[in-house]
């Protein structure tokens, strides 16, 4: 289990919110996590998010004080969120993975979903604003090449220089797929995790509905339409069925 973030999230927090309140909650959340009070900092950090701070190191610290309280949905969920804030943070990968290891349900892929879920997992390594910054970066190469032969008309004739082109081109169109990939993504899916110890899945948005089969709190899964309270759930294996609104937290 890595540690908690501690002074480098406040100063981040200090930024973000024009109020003390975030910071001061922050340290003393902070604080009550090293004394071993996870209850009570798991609660202040939860505070915190429920102010409307948005942050990857509080749900980050959150999910570890829910670690540490042995309640594997919440981390779990926790440390989705602050992946989803800062994919590229290795810390919040490793324990998310060691939370996982604590899920009851199994749940395996087909070999071709398998192949989609890695390229996936790869497309969304790197941050948005990563993605903008360098689609951006190609964007402005590639139109400074193209203006080079006015400046330097020697330069259409130099092999290296159609290379460049090309390359600058390609690379920029990849990008801007992916960059479009992953907009298209946070757009239109929709994820959660089980927070409920144990819940039963049915085939209808009804209590009285046919029992299709069980899932215990940590599953990851996709969440495809609301109606009610009730939510229309997939599994990575492609199973699906309906649980109750407030058994799943969203990512």
């Amino acid at each position: 289990m890595k540690r908690v973030v501690l002074m480098i999230g406040a100063l981040f927090l200090l930024a973000a919110a024009p109020q003390n309140d975030a910071r001061d909650l922050f340290f003393r959340a902070n604080a009550l996590y090293e004394k071993g009070d996870y209850q009570a900092a798991a609660e202040l950090y939860a505070k915190i998010i429920d102010s409307g701070v948005e942050n990857w190191q509080v749900y980050y610290n959150l999910g570890n004080a829910s670690y540490r309280l042995q309640r594997i949905g919440p981390a779990i969920l926790n440390y989705e969120r602050a992946l989803k804030l800062n994919p590229d943070n290795e810390d919040i990968r490793y324990n998310l993975e060691l939370a996982n290891l604590s899920v009851v349900d199994r749940i395996p892929e087909p070999p071709q979903q398998a192949i989609v879920s890695w390229l996936d997992r790869q497309l969304k390594r790197p941050s948005f604003n990563a993605l903008v910054y360098s689609v951006l970066l190609f964007y402005a190469l590639y139109l400074i090449l193209l203006a080079l032969p006015f400046y330097w008309p020697r330069a259409q004739g130099k092999r290296g220089y159609r290379l460049a082109r090309g390359l600058s081109l390609s690379v920029g169109v990849v990008l801007v797929a992916v960059t479009l990939f992953r907009w298209y993504s946070s757009e239109t899916r929709q994820y959660g995790v089980i927070l409920a110890s144990q819940v039963k899945v049915t085939s209808s948005p009804a209590v009285d509905a046919t029992e299709v089969f069980e899932l215990h709190e940590g599953v990851r899964l996709q969440i495809e339409e609301q109606s009610g309270e009730w939510l229309r759930i997939r599994l990575r294996d492609g199973k699906i069925g309906w649980v109750p609104q407030q058994a799943v937290g969203k990512i």
